[in-house]
């Protein structure tokens, strides 16, 4: 786990334009994975994604609060349940925990909040 404003420039509060996508399905999948990896991982969209509400409250709650090295909660970016823009007004959002105790960024919010990637495999 790491930590990743939403958007460096604090220019977007979609998620299809956001800096942290560009990190995730950069970055941190060419930093992450081994070739082998890539090869399983499915394409169609993002290779690497954030979750949404929905697919939040099917989690385990022990897997679903998510804790630092301290055993402290922390938050976590989230995306809607369409994957690219956030909730009505369409402002980021970030979670603790199952029940979405949380909230939602300032327009393109640039502070750092925990980053917990997503990603579809397929089987061998």
């Amino acid at each position: 786990m790491t930590s990743q404003p939403f958007d460096n420039d604090q220019d977007t509060d979609k998620w299809e334009d956001c800096s942290l996508r560009e990190w995730l399905n950069g970055e941190f999948y060419n930093d992450s994975f081994t070739e082998e990896e890539k090869m399983r991982i499915e394409e169609g969209g993002d290779r690497v994604f954030l979750l949404d509400q929905s697919r939040v409250e099917r989690l385990p709650d022990d897997i679903c609060v998510g804790t630092n090295r301290s055993g402290v909660p922390y938050y976590w970016w989230i995306t809607s349940s369409d994957g690219y823009s956030l909730g009505p007004a369409f402002s980021e959002r970030y979670i603790r925990d199952r029940a979405g105790s949380g909230g939602r960024g300032e327009n393109g919010s640039n502070v750092l909040i925990g980053v917990r990637p997503a990603i579809w495999i397929s089987p061998d």
